[in-house]
């Protein structure tokens, strides 16, 4: 079942800390769900910015690092300790760091979001923000996906087996390979 909208959240804009949903809440989000993809305790995180995009020139100024390193915690978005995420994540020991990059991407507002488990597993997802603190992964590990928190997802990440296609949906037969274009390479 969808969830109903709310006056808050989605009519007035996202219940958050300042100063900008899209910048803000969007990558709190963004990096939330990048730590439930990593599904362990992180231990470090790079975000990059495209050089051409929005985000490159204002990602202190405008929140954005703020969103990224409150939502990497845990802490919620309207959590006091937010606006003191970075001293609070070199408290816990975690490093993350920012960097303006070039790397391909058709959006102004695109972070490539790269986390090393404390195990030392990684993973990297590129996300953009859409208005209003709406967000969507566009890829997790170099694979095309569409993920934008309002549904269950289930990511299944595997070893020396490149295609579990055909074991997963019966209707896929065995032997078929996806293309790197279907894959998001």
């Amino acid at each position: 079942m969808k969830k109903l909208p709310g006056i808050f959240n989605d009519v007035i804009g996202p219940v958050m800390r300042g100063p900008s949903s899209s910048h803000t809440a969007a990558s709190w989000r963004i990096a939330r769900t990048g730590l439930d993809i990593l599904n362990e305790p992180l231990k470090r995180a790079l975000a990059e910015f495209d050089s051409d995009g929005a985000w490159a020139p204002n990602y202190r100024e405008q929140g954005t690092a703020m969103g990224i390193a409150g939502g990497l915690l845990g802490l919620e978005i309207a959590d006091e300790r937010m606006k003191a995420a970075e001293s609070y994540a070199r408290q816990k020991e975690i490093e993350i760091g920012y960097q303006v990059s070039s790397f391909p991407t058709d959006h102004a507002n695109t972070v490539r979001l790269t986390l090393w488990g404390i195990t030392g597993k990684k993973v990297q997802i590129v996300a953009v923000s859409l208005g209003g603190g709406s967000f969507e992964i566009r890829s997790v590990n170099g694979f095309r996906v569409s993920l934008s928190g309002d549904l269950y997802e289930i990511l299944i990440f595997t070893e020396n087996k490149p295609d579990v296609s055909s074991e997963l949906n019966p209707a896929t037969p065995p032997g078929v390979e996806f293309s790197p274009e279907q894959r998001g390479l």
